[in-house]
């Protein structure tokens, strides 16, 4: 995942040649460019968890790529779901 700063994110998937998919979805981003990969499954457990509670949008927050980040419905009370991510490590 790609975070820019023109209000983009870049979704990534594969690592091979006959397995990648590239897509953009607009979001807005508050901070600076970054660059985060994530066990897909994981990312799809949160998403859905998520959504499970009626969230139409979700507020990743993040302090770096190699850091822990938060998911939770956009626009939620305190005490709604929060859900806790571990970033994977991006090869190059």
């Amino acid at each position: 995942m790609t975070f820019t700063a023109d209000g983009a994110l870049v979704l990534e998937a594969g690592s091979s040649d006959d397995a990648q998919a590239v897509d953009t979805v607009d979001t807005a981003l508050h901070g600076e460019e970054l660059n985060i990969a994530f066990n897909p499954q994981f990312l799809t457990d949160g998403l859905n968890a998520i959504a499970a509670g009626g969230a139409t949008a979700v507020d990743f927050q993040f302090t770096s790529p190699t850091k822990p980040a938060v998911l939770r419905g956009h626009d939620s009370t305190d005490h709604a779901l929060r859900y806790l991510l571990m970033p994977v490590r991006l090869t190059d």
